[in-house]
């Protein structure tokens, strides 16, 4: 719905001001109410973006946002838009990574260390140090210096947890700005 065209026939039978005008008090007093898009933290996030990853095992597991609770799992999903990952840059290597659902992916202060993507905005528990470790493979590791590596008790999913990187601990970056 537009009011714009190159036509003048049709940009003289286009209605969208007045239909918006009729439209937009009727769903006020219905109780909706419209904010601008830069308030909206998903669209924040997106702003913030430098460009997008895959992040792939040396096993060929990709890793994925999936499930209710947001997590991270090593799997290869029918969807790749769930394996895709905007890249934030912040100070030095350190980044932070947006998950397909609009939120950061994030690592609890808890026991278990299981990586989610569940965080609104970045703070320690979102912000990685992104290490090469040669040409095309990274390593991630979390603010307490633990790197993300596969829960030995639960195969698909990722957890900080490894004090030293490791085969287990390196990932294949594929940045997908570089695609033709």
């Amino acid at each position: 719905m537009h009011d714009s065209s190159d036509e003048e026939e049709i940009r003289a039978g286009n209605r969208t001001l007045e239909t918006t005008k009729l439209i937009v008090p009727v769903l006020k007093s219905e109780g909706f109410r419209f904010v601008s898009l830069d308030s909206i933290p998903q669209v924040q996030s997106a702003q913030r973006v430098s460009f997008q990853v895959t992040l792939m095992s040396l096993q060929g597991h990709y890793m994925a946002c999936v499930g209710e609770n947001d997590d991270l799992v090593l799997h290869a999903p029918a969807d790749d838009l769930w394996r895709r990952f905007g890249v934030v840059q912040l100070q030095g290597n350190k980044i932070a990574l947006r998950a397909s659902n609009g939120l950061y992916v994030s690592i609890p202060s808890d026991q278990r260390r299981e990586v989610s993507a569940n965080g609104i905005s970045i703070g320690d528990a979102e912000t990685f140090e992104m290490e090469a470790v040669e040409a095309g493979r990274v390593t991630l590791k979390s603010a307490d210096g633990l790197y993300f590596t596969r829960d030995i008790n639960r195969e698909d999913r990722l957890i900080a947890g490894s004090p030293s990187a490791r085969k287990a601990e390196v990932f294949v970056l594929h940045n997908l700005f570089d695609e033709p």
